[in-house]
């Protein structure tokens, strides 16, 4: 029998039944197969659209806070708030306040380089307390701390009791262009609250997932920040049977995640259908090759289709990135300041965002493409140092942010400075090809730095004849008056009863007692700062009252000290002029009442010490302006300009304490003086 004949023997039908069944194997195994091939492709295809969705929520989020957080560096360098002249202070925190609370600024304040609440804008009730032990500032007072802000993941208390929220804190420094990161040289801290609920809202709400699946925010311990349906608590996940895309968000110093899970189950959920079709492929095929007929234009149809969900496949992932891209877009154009993202290797222009082209005076076909140094700098090659530092450059080679001054120049060719800094952007292998170029326009804060320079040196000038003056004070009429006190006394032993000689030595005494108080004031004036030692504020006050016991005999007036314990403080010995001072004001202007005590009490993280007279009181009118200078109440011929208490005013300020003057009940006045306890 030859082979042509093997079928149509007594065997032939099991031989056509082994054939048949060989290949409903090898379609089964192919089917199977591409099967497995076609879900892998679907889930690997799947997770990465997730991963671009994260990726591009995490970079807005960082764009986000690190705006915030150059606002607050921005407070922090303007006048007055290093050094926390209250009025300058609340001014421009509350004007950085209403810019930042679009953006979900729920508070702004400032601590003092010790960690204590100067300034605050929604909880004033707060300012004083001691922020120290807060884990922001204590990273912040990190040695290792090289960042340029830092957060807190935080609860609200108060008005906002149960909310989620971040705390951003910049530290500022004494010496800006130094910018050093040691604690010592930190002057103070500028934090601002925001709402968490604010930031998932624009960053992680619009992001989205399967049927099943979920976007959650969490820390570099797994614990879930925020999630859709405000499950709280450690997340674990069993990745053989979900999918997961996590993108880190660098905050500051916390490394937090957006995570992306589906499970798999629902990816196939939505490739099932397709392969339920394609084992009625496999069956028809089977039965295509069986009869012989039909197969060609089934398979065509099923490629066909399969074509399509790929096309359609294709289209929707073109749609998620085209929606990254413009959710990315909103966020720059969100930005106040100009931003263009460079390539390293030709410093061509990527993208740039609406404030660069408004500032820049062109349209975006103008700039795109183009050398950022054309652009910008309106020349034909990179900036060279040391004449213009370049910090495209400089971010490349370092790996870290940098910061310069540039000039820059617009379409007309007008001139503007700014203040420019280069974050470098790594792609996936961990390589630096991009970076993001930051431009705030500081030509008004350059201008100004002008006039304070003119300014600085008219106060120079003015502090130079201010000197002047108290050499004369001092030389010129200061020693003539102590020569005119030594003549006045030899003659009150030889008349003793002399009005004229008398009036002579009191009015002498009072000049010398201004000149001392005018080197005084103007010493103390000038200092910020001074040293300070532990003080028992009892043996201070003692011993003043034992120094002023001879004009209390002599007016007549009778001084009791009710002060019982030990008050132990820190502060400089100079603290002993507050009390002089109080204690010989009493003797001017109380002796009618011929009774003062003296008396302290205890208080939260104080000592409230008060200075006690039965005189005719201060009207109301006075007391605002008791404590400065040339500002003095009359009484009975006794003139003054007021030395004294500005005296005591600007010792109190210099050890963090208050003082002030109210009435007494029983008649005469109560002069407070709180002075905080020693730490």
């Amino acid at each position: 029998m030859n082979k042509g004949n093997v079928f149509m023997g007594a065997n032939g039908p099991l031989v056509i039944i082994l054939l048949a069944n060989l290949l409903i194997i090898a379609v089964g195994i192919l089917g199977y197969q591409s099967y497995k091939t076609a879900e892998r492709t679907a889930i690997e295809e799947f997770n990465e659209r997730q991963l671009t969705l994260a990726n591009s929520a995490t970079r807005g989020i960082e764009l986000y806070f690190k705006n915030i957080s150059e606002n607050l560096t921005a407070l922090g360098e303007m006048q007055g708030v290093q050094n926390f002249n209250e009025f300058l202070t609340r001014q421009k925190i509350k004007k950085v306040f209403d810019k930042l609370t679009p953006l979900g600024a729920n508070d702004i304040g400032v601590l003092d380089a010790k960690g204590f609440i100067r300034y605050n804008v929604m909880a004033p009730q707060i300012e004083g307390m001691n922020f120290s032990w807060r884990n922001f500032f204590k990273a912040i007072k990190d040695p290792d701390f090289t960042g340029s802000y830092v957060s807190q993941f935080i609860k609200f208390i108060g008005a906002g009791m149960g909310q989620k929220g971040v705390i951003i804190a910049v530290p500022m420094f004494a010496n800006r262009q130094e910018r050093t990161f040691r604690s010592n040289s930190i002057t103070c801290v500028v934090f601002c609250t925001v709402k968490l609920d604010d930031v998932t809202q624009k960053f992680l709400t619009p992001l989205e997932s399967s049927q099943q699946g979920s976007v959650i925010l969490i820390d570099e311990e797994y614990n879930v920040l925020w999630s859709p349906d405000g499950e709280r608590g450690l997340f674990t996940i069993d990745d053989e049977k979900n999918l997961i895309a996590y993108a880190p968000v660098r905050i500051g110093n916390n490394v937090w995640s957006i995570g992306l899970w589906t499970p798999k189950e629902d990816i196939k959920k939505l490739i099932r259908p397709a392969y339920i079709e394609l084992a009625f492929l496999a069956g028809f095929s089977i039965l295509a090759i069986t009869l012989g007929t039909l197969m060609p234009l089934i398979l065509s149809a099923r490629i066909t289709r399969r074509l399509e969900q790929e096309i359609r496949s294709r289209k929707e992932s073109e749609y998620s990135l085209r929606r990254s891209k413009e959710f990315i877009e909103t966020v720059l154009d969100s930005m106040t300041d100009a931003i263009s993202i460079i390539d390293v290797k030709n410093h061509k222009i990527i993208d740039v965002n609406q404030v660069f082209l408004e500032q820049a005076g062109l349209d975006k076909k103008d700039v795109i493409g183009e050398p950022c140094y054309k652009i910008t700098h309106h020349r034909n090659s990179p900036c060279t140092p040391p004449d213009d530092m370049c910090p495209l450059k400089d971010a490349a080679e370092t790996g870290t942010d940098i910061a310069y001054e540039h000039k820059n120049y617009r379409k007309d060719g007008g001139k503007k400075f700014a203040e420019v800094r280069a974050h470098p952007i790594r792609d996936e292998r961990g390589a630096i090809t991009q970076v993001v170029h930051v431009s705030r326009n500081i030509t008004t804060r350059k201008k100004t730095e002008e006039t304070l320079k003119k300014y600085a040196k008219d106060l120079e000038e003015t502090n130079r004849l201010k000197d002047l003056f108290l050499d004369i004070m001092t030389h010129d009429i200061l020693n003539p008056t102590i020569a005119i006190m030594g003549v006045a006394r030899l003659e009150q032993v030889i008349y003793p009863e002399n009005e004229r000689i008398k009036l002579i030595l009191e009015s002498s005494k009072r000049i010398e007692d201004i000149v001392e108080n005018a080197q005084i004031l103007s010493k103390i004036k000038a200092l910020s700062w001074f040293e300070k030692e532990p003080l028992d504020l009892k043996r201070v006050i003692d011993s003043e009252c034992k120094n002023c016991k001879h004009l209390f005999d002599q007016a007549g007036i009778k001084i009791a000290s009710k002060i019982k314990m030990e008050m132990q403080i820190d502060a400089n010995p100079m603290i002993r002029l507050v009390f002089y001072n109080l204690l010989t004001n009493a003797v001017k202007y109380a002796a009618e009442g011929k009774i003062l005590s003296v008396d302290a009490k205890e208080e939260r993280g104080f000592y409230n010490i008060q200075v006690i007279d039965h005189g005719p009181g201060i009207p109301h009118e006075y007391k605002e302006g008791l404590f400065n200078r040339f500002r003095q109440k009359k009484k009975d011929g006794i003139k003054g300009i007021g030395l004294g208490l500005a005296i005591v005013k600007r010792l109190i300020d210099l050890h963090n304490g208050k003082v002030w003057v109210e009435d007494n009940p029983m008649g005469g006045s109560i002069f407070n003086v709180c002075l905080p306890k020693k730490l």
